[in-house]
């Protein structure tokens, strides 16, 4: 017998990262940023400028597939407050299940 495990989006997985930030003014859900990230390097990007170049060049998909409801993508400034304040153990927990 195979055992079966159900697999979870990534959008799922990476909702379970706990956000850091402030209600006040969030823009961006945390998951959906993340997986912006994890794509994006996952086509080469090695830097948070690359990250949120690539989220500009390929919008209309990231829009649609990440959720994003912003009229455009994360600027490398959101991207770096987010990254320095998320906790790197629990990113890496997610992404390792």
């Amino acid at each position: 017998m195979a055992a079966e495990m159900a697999a979870k989006s990534l959008l799922e997985a990476l909702a379970g990262v706990p956000d850091p930030r402030s209600r006040h003014g969030l823009r961006y859900k945390i998951a959906s940023v993340l997986a912006l990230a994890v794509c994006a390097m996952a086509c080469g990007a090695r830097s948070q400028y690359a990250i949120a170049q690539w989220g500009k060049e390929h919008f209309l998909l990231v829009k649609e597939t990440l959720g994003i409801t912003r009229k455009r993508a994360p600027s490398q400034a959101t991207i770096h407050r987010l990254f320095r304040r998320v906790k790197v153990k629990s990113f890496e927990a997610v992404l390792a299940e």
